[in-house]
């Protein structure tokens, strides 16, 4: 292709949902197509095999800090954005607002579902919020959860 110097083409994007092993087969198969860099959403892969591959090409990581991590490290304030995004909902009435977590073991998800809980709490429904583990993950609702289908009960 033929790329002016100020334009970003992406050829490439690969998903390992949080899976360490399709994680490494994911950056593996990207790396065989000579990349010229990789942006890593959090990720699973530890901060030793990272710096391996920051010292190959250059790596953005998103959503996760490693400390004196060679690469660039972006971090959201998940706490933050949750809040406001219950807050607005909240503020135009809605009263059964549900949250859909990530994997719990991961700090933006906590980091999330406390920005939730909070908002929820300063809106007084705070005593509403119920946690119900599915099989596919964790649903956070002030409602009730039930094999993966929200009810709503008044």
């Amino acid at each position: 292709k033929n790329v002016k110097d100020d334009q970003i083409v992406v050829d490439f994007f690969s998903e390992a949902f949080w899976n360490l092993e399709r994680e490494k087969q994911a950056i593996q198969n990207l790396l065989a197509r000579q990349v010229d860099g990789l942006i890593i959403f959090a990720g699973e892969s530890s901060g030793e095999a990272l710096e391996q591959i920051e010292r190959r090409l250059p790596v953005a990581l998103i959503g996760r800090d490693i400390p004196n991590f060679s690469g660039v490290c972006l971090r959201i304030n998940d706490f933050e954005g949750a809040y406001q995004a219950t807050k607005y909902l909240t503020e135009f009435g809605h009263r059964r607002v549900a949250h859909i977590t990530g994997i719990l073991s991961r700090q933006d998800a906590v980091d999330r579902l406390a920005g939730y809980k909070q908002a929820l709490a300063d809106a007084g429904r705070g005593d509403r919020i119920q946690v119900e583990n599915l099989s596919s993950g964790r649903v956070v609702s002030g409602t009730v959860v039930s094999s993966g289908v929200v009810h709503v009960l008044n």
